[in-house]
């Protein structure tokens, strides 16, 4: 399982520095520059750079992939007794799930945000730039909820009449169901044996307010009904 996920961290990452919107991100970070990237390696050998400006320049898949590294070398020098426990091993394969998510987090961090420079989240941990990620997707989503409910009153220019804005409506759903995945609350699936939506396991369960509240964002519907009969706003 660990080899397994070194192998896609190190594909994606790979496939990351081919993308051309990296590439154009790249152009404007003054930390993808040759003249400013390090000659060596954290090991002290000679790093090959790009002419022109990179994402591979920056060196900061190197660090992505030196943390990756360094958390599986962490749990393989675990005893194998404690490995054996039933819940030491399901929470070292749920954060081999999310090591991924991490690691491709930072760069997606860096490309959508213009003022983040590569030299600043290089610096940053993996868990760190997760937190300023969701942080900001938080801080996107609530600016977008508001410019919905501006525009939602404005009459059209045309008509004259009132009617919402489309582009901010989606802007709010898409920036939500990020939020959801990055927390691990899936919207659209449903347990075929029973009817329960995602929505309604989450309100089972006491989820807080605001995981309630981002599924609705993200399209969860109050007025579905499991086999039951029931919604998730009442049992």
């Amino acid at each position: 399982m660990l080899n397994h996920t070194t192998a896609e961290i190190h594909r994606d990452l790979y496939a990351l520095l081919l993308d051309q919107f990296v590439a154009e991100r790249a152009k404007t970070d003054i930390w993808c520059a040759k003249r400013v990237a390090k000659t060596h390696d954290s090991l002290g050998h000679p790093r090959t750079l790009t002419q022109e400006n990179s994402l591979h320049n920056s060196g900061m898949v190197e660090d992505i992939k030196d943390a990756c590294a360094a958390w599986i070398t962490a749990v393989q020098a675990r005893d194998a007794t404690w490995l054996n426990a039933h819940a030491n091993y399901n929470s070292v394969m749920l954060e081999a799930i999310n090591l991924k998510h991490l690691a491709l987090g930072k760069v997606e961090l860096w490309h959508d945000n213009p003022k983040a420079s590569a030299g600043l989240v290089k610096r940053l941990s993996l868990r760190a730039t997760d937190q300023q990620a969701q942080s900001r997707k938080q801080h996107l989503l609530q600016e977008a909820k508001a410019a919905a409910c501006v525009n939602t009153c404005r009459p059209s220019v045309v008509t004259w009449w009132c009617g919402p804005r489309a582009s901010n409506s989606e802007t709010v759903k898409k920036l939500a169901l990020q939020l959801c995945a990055d927390q691990g609350l899936l919207v659209a699936l449903v347990d075929n044996t029973s009817g329960e939506t995602s929505l309604m396991r989450q309100a089972a369960f006491g989820a807080a307010p605001a995981a309630i509240l981002l599924l609705v964002d993200a399209g969860a519907d109050l007025r579905a009904l499991d086999l039951q009969g029931a919604t998730g706003v009442r049992g």
